[in-house]
């Protein structure tokens, strides 16, 4: 369809009042070419949306960003997202090191969940094979998941490539305050804040020492510089200081476009954000009484479709005092370089993508979403010397009055609103092929004698065979895609497994003597000469023998999981499902360890308290169950062992292994050290067990129980939190792997108003492997993020479950069983 501009003087008559400006009815996505005379001699425009759940201005901003690159030659879209974030993503992408997925960690998931943003990388993708990279940047002091894992480190290579020698020290106390946001004590102790801040101006100092800094260096240096805005922002948080609306953030917002924008002065600029933030002013915005009772009206819904809204009644004045949004900066830095644009819809709904929906509220009649209601799509560019006030619904879909012509130069009318959907993935790239069977010989040894075992017993499936006087075996096994174990049992040895893999015909079993009687076995009278490692040198040891211990390839795990509730000794079972993960890389340790895992949902069982038409419904008790896994994620006591102090308990047989045990206490917990966040812990503490021989660990057991807070409502509620970790890992092939991960959470809730108020409720998560596969590997595309998203239906297949062993969670309401 040819597409047809109607230009002219558009005069929307109100009962008091008249908007002027340049309307163009949009009835054709693909052509936006009215835009070339509106935004003739911009470097910068900015493409706001009413909310982050409104999918209608998503999918049009995809539309009108194809335009202003291909049409207007803009090659760089700067998200609201980490500046480190995407500058990271954008170095792995461009070297060829990932592929345009790495920007599902670089932008935001408010938008990388969507499938808007999934046909943006598509995009993205097709025209880079042409030679026309588009740079996806992010201009945001929050980051996320690339910076939790790289920043520190790129910002010691800076120094040491330059020669400048720091304390290592130093970067753990910026990690713990950059990356881990421990920030309480820097708030509220006068010692540790002058401690953090002198780290700080040193960092500065060693920035000033270099001269002809490479634009890798520019930006590390500005990343420091807006993560420490961050900081402080979140530091006069805690100590309640007085912040108008998102001040601090804004500033520093701006502050990184800016410095983009220089760096870059040869591209022209998309910005991709909140409307709020590219406002150019807000202070001639009113919330008055009639945007009071539409507030009042959402919080209503809000409460309904979720028991809570953060928003009280007569509280809507205050929502915009004193703001000075990032906009304001930008346009007297840029002046008329810069173009912004708003969105807003009169009906349909929205939400975030996956999450509650809620409808749009009918603008009110003297708003121009009113007047522009007869058209589907619309762009009207607003006519700046009109200072008539009106109400528009351009922030959060809330109808406020104001003189919208100084707040944004256009308006994007979308009729009808949507939410965003989720993003889908391509179907697994592994094909099943039926392969003959084939014989295997062995042979089983004990593990330091190295003599051999008969009459050993080898396990597959429902077969058994024993072994030779020689201990030697053959058997015809199947050449499945299945995973397949051999087992073997030896009197007086710990039982162990192989994985079979059809590459291999010749497999030896070394045993280990196993525990009788409260003896081990194979104790050995230590050499009096030989020094005696102490706790802590064990635990570093442990750490530095990770990558040789637990599996470093990419392979498939199945788990059993279950995520119950337990009330007064009554469990009330929540999910109860076989999932599938795909792990790319291996078992290494990272700053958010649930980013390494893809995954998919095989079963879900009805429970008593599942629908007919059922959903998986515990994602975030997953998530925070993957990240309590002591090997993949490094806050912990493994990896920040100078937070803990350490202390020799003997020795434990664990899965037949003679494996030291490790008592540990947390000097100074908090996120950094544990992974819990605010409010910080009042104590962590617990027990490891590592491999005699190889160092790995076993066993991990840990206790944290967090200081007591305070809801911000009016319940009077106070929620005191204990959660106990168990983990276990296994031997399979040599190497480790995770074997069940169990965390119980008790929650003590009191009432300051009713002294005799004591509610105590658990919650337990629980994961059991059940199958691994190292060689016929299924590629799962979808992070687990999405695939175990709330608003993902599944059938039952009641045959499946109907002889399926689930987990058995014994859940214990003794205070020892957590602390003990």
């Amino acid at each position: 369809m040819r597409y047809f501009v109607l230009l002219f003087y558009c005069v929307l008559s109100f009962a008091q009042a008249q908007i002027r400006g340049e309307l163009y009815p949009i009835t054709d996505t693909h052509n936006y070419s009215f835009l070339d005379s509106v935004l003739k001699n911009k470097n910068i425009v900015l493409l706001g949306e009413q909310s982050h759940g409104d999918g209608a201005s998503f999918d049009t901003k995809v539309a009108m960003l194809k335009y202003l690159h291909e049409k207007l030659g803009y090659n760089a879209l700067a998200f609201e997202s980490g500046l480190y974030d995407n500058y990271k993503a954008y170095q792995l992408f461009l070297n060829k090191e990932e592929n345009s997925v790495i920007y599902n960690q670089s932008i935001f998931s408010i938008w990388s969940d969507t499938q808007s943003f999934q046909e943006l990388l598509v995009y993205i993708e097709e025209r880079a094979k042409n030679n026309d990279t588009i740079r996806i940047v992010g201009f945001d002091c929050q980051e996320g998941v690339l910076f939790k894992n790289y920043f520190i480190n790129d910002l010691k290579t800076v120094f040491k490539n330059r020669n400048i020698k720091m304390k290592t020290s130093l970067f753990e106390e910026i990690e713990k305050a950059f990356v881990y946001k421990d920030l309480e004590k820097i708030a509220t102790n006068k010692t540790d804040s002058i401690a953090f801040y002198k780290n700080v101006d040193e960092i500065f100092a060693s920035f000033e020492k270099i001269n002809n800094l490479t634009l890798d260096e520019k930006v590390i240096k500005q990343v420091f510089t807006s993560s420490l805005a961050n900081v402080n922002f979140e530091i006069a948080q805690i100590q309640n200081q007085k912040i108008f609306v998102q001040n601090p953030r804004d500033k520093q917002m701006a502050q990184n476009l800016i410095f983009l924008a220089e760096n870059y002065p040869n591209e022209k600029i998309i910005g991709w954000g909140a409307s709020y933030h590219f406002a150019k002013e807000i202070s001639n915005l009113e919330i008055d009484n009639l945007t009071e009772d539409y507030l009042s009206e959402q919080s209503d819904l809000e409460k309904k479709a979720t028991g809570y809204s953060d928003y009280n009644d007569g509280e809507g004045k205050q929502l915009l005092e004193g703001g000075i949004p990032m906009g304001k900066i930008l346009k007297k830095h840029f002046k008329e370089k810069i173009y912004t644009i708003a969105f807003s819809s009169y009906e349909g709904s929205y939400g975030i993508v996956n999450s509650t929906l809620y409808p749009i509220l009918t603008p009110p009649e003297n708003s121009i979403e009113k007047q522009l209601s007869e058209y589907d799509i619309a762009f009207f560019e607003f006519e700046v010397q009109n200072k008539v006030p009106f109400y528009s619904s351009i922030l959060g879909n809330m109808p406020i009055k104001g003189n919208w012509q100084t707040s944004f130069d256009a308006l994007v009318f979308i009729k009808k609103s949507y939410p965003p959907v989720v993003r889908k993935y391509g179907e697994s790239d592994f094909k099943r092929v039926k392969l003959p069977n084939y014989m295997i010989i062995g042979k089983v040894v004990d593990k330091n004698s190295n003599n051999v075992i008969s009459n050993a017993e080898i396990v597959l499936h429902d077969r058994i065979i024993i072994t030779k006087k020689d201990g030697t075996f053959e058997m015809i096994v199947p050449n499945t895609n299945e995973v397949t174990f051999l087992k073997v049992n030896a009197f007086e040895y710990a039982s162990d497994s192989l994985q079979l893999n059809s590459n291999l015909k010749d497999y030896v079993f070394r045993l280990s003597k196993s525990k009788m009687g409260g003896i081990v076995l194979d104790e050995v009278v230590l050499n009096k000469n030989k020094k005696e490692l102490s706790a802590k040198e064990i635990i570093k040891k442990a750490e530095k023998n990770v990558k040789e211990n637990y599996y470093q390839k990419a392979f498939n795990q199945t788990f059993l999981y279950k995520h119950s509730g337990v009330k007064n000794e009554i469990e009330n079972i929540g999910d109860v499902a076989i999932l599938k993960f795909y792990c790319p890389k291996g078992l290494n340790s990272s700053n958010n360890s649930d980013t390494k895992f893809y995954g998919k949902i095989e079963k879900l069982k009805k429970t008593p308290n599942k629908a007919d038409r059922f959903r998986f419904s515990s994602s975030f008790g997953l998530f925070s169950l993957l990240n309590r896994d002591l090997i993949t994620e490094k806050a912990n006591a493994l990896y920040r062992s100078s937070s803990y102090n350490y202390t020799k308990e003997g020795f434990e047989t664990i899965k037949g292994k003679k494996a030291y045990k490790i008592s540990f206490v947390n000097t100074s917990p908090g996120s950094y050290s544990t992974g819990y966040g605010y409010p910080a812990p009042k104590s962590s503490k617990g027990y490891i067990y590592i491999d005699c021989e190889t160092f790995a660990v076993l066993q991990f057991e840990h206790c944290v129980e967090r200081e007591p807070f305070d809801l911000i409502d009016k319940s009077g509620n106070n929620f005191a939190f204990i959660y106990k970790v168990i983990v276990t890992y296994q031997y399979i092939n040599g190497s480790c792997f995770l074997d069940q991960l169990t965390e119980v959470v008790k929650n003590t809730v009191t009432n300051k108003k009713d002294p005799n108020y004591v509610n105590v409720y658990f919650y337990v998560y629980s994961l059991k492997s059940a199958h691994i596969d190292v060689e016929n590997l299924e590629i799962i595309k979808e992070p687990i993020k999405l695939n175990f998203g709330i608003n993902t239906p599944f059938k039952e297949d009641a045959a499946f479950w109907k002889e399926k062993e689930t987990i058995d969670n014994v859940i214990r309401t003794k205070d020892e069983y957590f602390c003990d």
